[in-house]
């Protein structure tokens, strides 16, 4: 899981051997990998957690205030005590805190630095490996099609991921780095836009 993380953080970029070298993401490694264009980078798991500047000993803090505080205000809601509309907008936040706290506990932080996998085949081989999808135009790096997940409103969301964190994008093509500033799928975030929306709404009478 921290390979992986790492990759998605742009932490390995693919050398093809007649072509300029881009990052791929984890999908997209696995997929070189499967097909034998690269091996199996040896990164080492304590390099990886030594990217990670939130130290264990920074998320306990976190985790103990965050306790600290969720205890004092179910207690009083048990009591039946007031709510203030801060306390339950607090604890919206530590909602998605604890969720990002739990699904990103194998993930690093603050990757600058990418090893570099160097490869004996050309793009095109590559590119003829991927078959009809293959074919398609990408928009940041020709593995496009290995990690491409589109729907129905794909050209829409991609017009407004391009609208609004165009200046925190990549302007080259193929991108020189994986952008931090992507958007989730949709209906996970809308179930948790719904709960984050319920918990502000529940105090009112």
């Amino acid at each position: 899981m921290r390979h992986a993380f790492l990759a998605d953080m742009g932490g390995f970029i693919l050398q093809p051997r007649d072509w300029k070298q881009f990052p791929i993401n984890a999908k997209q490694l696995l997929w070189l990998i499967e097909n034998g264009y690269v091996a199996i980078p040896q990164v080492d798991t304590a390099v990886i957690r030594d990217k990670n500047k939130t130290d264990g000993f920074m998320r306990l803090i976190t985790a103990v205030q965050i306790t600290w505080f969720c205890v004092n205000f179910f207690g009083r809601l048990a009591q039946g005590l007031a709510i203030t509309a801060i306390e339950l907008t607090t604890v919206a936040f530590i909602y998605c805190a604890l969720l990002s706290m739990f699904f990103w506990r194998h993930k690093p932080a603050d990757v600058e630095t990418a090893e570099i996998l160097y490869t004996n085949a050309t793009m095109k081989e590559i590119l003829v490996a991927g078959g009809e999808a293959a074919r398609e135009p990408y928009r940041q790096t020709p593995l496009d099609f290995v990690s491409r997940q589109e729907w129905s409103w794909s050209k829409y969301l991609a017009h407004f991921q391009n609208a609004t964190v165009a200046r925190f994008r990549s302007r080259s093509v193929p991108i020189d780095h994986i952008s931090s500033a992507t958007t989730p799928q949709i209906p996970f975030w809308l179930f948790r836009l719904g709960s984050i929306v319920i918990m502000g709404v529940s105090g009112w009478r």
